[in-house]
This record gives C-alpha cells, structure tokens and sequence, in this order.
C-alpha cells in the first residue's frame, strides 16, 4: 500500500509527504511543512500497463479500503469551519465570478521564481509524481513522448502536466485531445492584456476553426506541473464555443474533483502557495463545502450552502452550481456529438449512482442533479480520503475528529493516518 506522509506543525496545519524518485529508481519519501500533527495518508490509485506510442492507455481507479469511512462520515458532516491557514486559498478574483476573493484578507499572490524544466526533468517529476505506482508512471510517461502530445504541446513541463491526467477523472480527454481533430496545441500564454488576466487557463478560436488552449504563462511558471492538470482536462472539455454557466458548473466540478485526485496522489501540493495552487485549492475546498446542513454528502445544488467559511460574505448562500456565475443561468446547453462519450465517461468515473446521464446529454440542472450526490469513492475518493484532504487543506483539526469520533486525539490519528 502507498503512504503519503503529511507533517502538521506549530498552530497551524500544514501538510508534509510525498514520494520522488531515487536516483536508483526506488521511490523515496520527503516531506514539506506547513503547520500541527503529522499524516500519513493513503494508495493511489493503480494504474494498467504502458501502451505503445498512438495510442492512449486507460487507468483504473481504486478506492481506500474504507475500513474508517463510518466515522469518517460523522467527520464530514461537521458544519464547514473557517481554514486553519488562509495563505492556501486565493485572496484575488476566483476564476470567473464576480464577488471578489474568498479570503481577500489572505497574503497577495504574487508568483514566486520560475520553475522549467526540460524533457528529461519533466519526465522525473512524472515518476516522482507517480511514486510507487510505477505502471501509473509508465503509462503518462508514454502519453508524454507520444509524437502526437509532442508536437501539439511543446512545453515540456505543460506536456507533463497533460499526460499526468492518467489516473483522474480527466483521463478520457487525452485521446481526445490527441485525436479529435478539434485542437490547434495547448500552449503558454500571457493573459495580462485579455479580458481575463487572472485565468489558469482559457479556450479560444485557433486556426482552421480549430480550438487553441493555453496555460497562463504567469500563474504555471513558479506552480508544480501537477497543478495544471485540472485546469487542462477543463478546456479540453470546453470543445465548442458555445460554453454558458451550466457548462462551467458541470465541467468545474469534474476539475475540483481532478485536483483533490492529484492531492491524494501528491500530498506534498498542499504546502505550495503559488497562485495556481491557490486557486485550485480554493476551487477543491468549494466543493469539499457544497453539502447541506449536517450531510457529508457533496452536492452541486446543495442549499444552502457555505463554501468559504469565515471568508467573503457575498459567498454566504452561493453554492457550487452558481459559484462562478451568480445569479445568471442560462436554458440547458447539448453537449457537442464529439464530446458527449467523453463526458459520459469522465462523469461515470465519478458517480455510481447514475450511468444514464441523458440522451442527449445537456450540461443542465438536471445533470448537476444526476451526479449529486457525487459518489466520489469511484474516483479513489472514499470519506476517509476526504477527511485526511480536509486536514491536509486545514479545514479541520485532529482535535476535532477526536471530538466527533468520540476518540482520543492519538485514535483519531492512527484511525485516519494522522500521526502526531
């Protein structure tokens, strides 16, 4: 079994643990601090074997083995609770919406110093990335020297960033990227002149009709490569020009749930404090917070809800599915023919309750209703998972499970794998 070590430090929780990549090709753990009481977290999910150059493999996912989730369940219906460090979470403009920041009494974010790298240290980040799951690693590692992702994606470290969608729910979007005919590249970008300069990402008319996506320059260049991974898989998704609210709320959601895939999977992320990281952890923490008064349960519609507590109050109410566009919903939009088989699947990737999202499939309410609640254990996402993301992203204390849990501060720890 893989075992992530977090380490939680002074008052404030911060997180610690992650595999890289010996030289002699062993897996070796190394930590990074942050805040009070130490994790150890859990497996990633396996992944199958390599395929060869043209085509793109496919990587099952696998949950915890759950043997907590009863009370992991009872932990995450406490009431949402004002994050531990506010440093982790955007202070700016969140994405699209229009309220300002969710914690605009946060640090600025300001990029720090560029972090390149090249084929052959792209390629490392990807093993070290994938730890022990070495069949993980092979299979991005192929995706990235596919000579199709290569000419279409030159950035090394951007390329790495598409390939290491192996393993989360964005895995469908990689042949489809590759294949469909429907991209110009994916590219670094300076958005500072555009109508959007704090995007992650964006979409736009390419040549021939064709969809030109990017990476903003400035927020990827001082981020690890593992933090675009879920805003890539989001503008592959958006495959027309016809995107609306419904469509963002529905995609947005799949990218929070990629994001909390890549931090289980790396859990040394949770200490970054780059803007991207910020964002994404903002977005992840939203709907982690988007469930009902006394559920666990994550819901897209959830009413009300309190996404970002002790934050911004013009957030008070809003919930996952009106995050980024308050108060403005348009009718339901059809998925574009291309896309639909994609979508299915990335949403069948998440949600046991439903397969049967449609026909044809619309980005709707009715969809946000279909895969809510989200039963993200197909996504190697069990309550347990969640509750160790929660304490990793300081949302909620040791101390705190303790008391729901009826157990002591030092049960607590070795039932969730939070080591004091």
């Amino acid at each position: 079994m893989r075992r992530l070590a977090f380490v939680v430090l002074g008052p404030m929780l911060l997180v610690a643990g992650a595999c890289s990549q010996s030289d002699a090709g062993e897996p070796a753990e190394q930590t990074a601090a942050v805040g009070q009481a130490t994790i150890a977290a859990t497996d990633a999910p396996p992944s199958g074997g390599a395929a060869p150059d043209g085509e793109t493999p496919h990587a099952e996912a696998s949950s915890d083995d759950g043997a907590t989730d009863l009370l992991a369940g009872a932990v995450l219906a406490l009431a949402p609770r004002p994050p531990i460090d506010i440093g982790l979470f955007a202070s700016d403009r969140l994405h699209l919406e229009s309220l300002g920041g969710p914690y605009p009494a946060g640090p600025a974010m300001r990029s720090g110093e560029p972090a390149e790298l090249d084929e052959q240290s792209a390629e490392e980040s990807l093993r070290a990335h994938y730890g022990p799951d070495s069949a993980g690693a092979a299979m991005a590692i192929a995706v990235f020297r596919d000579k199709r992702a290569a000419s279409l994606i030159i950035d090394p470290k951007l390329r790495a960033a598409f390939a290491a969608q192996v393993g989360t729910v964005w895995e469908p979007a990689i042949e489809f990227f590759l294949s469909s005919d429907r991209f110009e590249a994916l590219v670094l970008k300076d958005y500072s002149e555009s109508r959007r300069p704090d995007a992650l990402a964006f979409s736009e008319m390419g040549a021939g009709g064709r969809r030109l996506l990017s990476v903003s320059a400035t927020a990827f260049a001082d981020a690890s490569f593992a933090q675009a991974i879920a805003s890539i898989g989001h503008e592959i998704n958006h495959d027309d020009f016809l995107g609306g609210p419904a469509e963002e709320a529905i995609i947005g959601t799949l990218t929070a749930v990629a994001h909390l895939q890549v931090l289980a999977r790396q859990p040394s992320l949770l200490a970054e404090r780059s803007p991207m990281a910020r964002m994404n952890n903002t977005q992840a923490m939203a709907l982690l917070n988007s469930r009902e008064a006394g559920s666990g349960e994550i819901r897209i519609l959830a009413e009300p809800a309190t996404l970002f507590p002790g934050g911004n109050e013009r957030f008070e109410g809003v919930n996952f599915w009106r995050l980024n566009f308050p108060g403005r919903f348009t009718k339901p939009l059809a998925v574009s023919a291309d896309l639909a088989p994609v979508l299915a699947e990335e949403l069948a990737s998440i949600s046991a309750a439903r397969t049967d999202f449609g026909d044809p499939l619309e980005f709707s309410e009715e969809l946000a209703e279909r895969i809510s609640p989200l039963a993200l254990e197909r996504a190697g996402l069990t309550d347990t998972v969640l509750v160790r993301l929660h304490v990793g992203l300081g949302l909620i204390s040791i101390d705190e499970i303790a008391d729901v849990t009826g157990m002591s501060a030092d049960e607590a720890s070795e039932a969730f794998m939070l080591r004091p």
